[in-house]
């Protein structure tokens, strides 16, 4: 035979429910304090971390901008779609500023041209498919 007891436990109401939570959050409110004003909080000292120095180095869409990073915001994408319009055809490699046309070695591909790296030096194939390039 067990010993449980048949009588029915009333549920607790949410108002109950919140006192004991309530009086568990002061309890640990205490203890943190407690300890705080022991010394011995349990969390290791944070070492702050060395900053490194930003370099500032120019843009890479020609625009003369400096920024830490390799373009100003939004020169990426004027960037790209200056390489998409010369890839199709239809702007040459003359018309891109004279930083872009220097800074790449252009191979020619269908209509257009395409730089051999791109501007973090890693082999480029082009932004277009095989089926999407035209012939001349």
């Amino acid at each position: 035979m067990s010993e449980v007891s048949d009588t029915p436990v009333a549920p607790q109401t949410n108002k109950e429910k919140n006192a004991v939570r309530l009086q568990a959050l002061k309890a640990a409110k205490e203890r943190a304090k407690k300890a705080k004003a022991e010394g011995t909080e349990g969390k290791p000292a944070k070492v702050p971390r060395e900053k490194k120095e930003k370099v500032v180095k120019p843009c890479r869409c020609g625009c003369g901008g400096q920024p830490t990073a390799f373009f100003v915001p939004g020169h990426d994408a004027r960037f790209k779609g200056w390489l998409l319009k010369v890839e199709k055809g239809e702007k040459k490699v003359a018309e891109l500023p004279e930083a872009v046309q220097k800074g790449y070695k252009w191979v020619k591909r269908g209509k257009g041209a395409i730089p051999t790296t791109t501007y973090r030096g890693e082999p480029h194939s082009g932004y277009l498919k095989e089926d999407e390039i035209v012939a001349e």
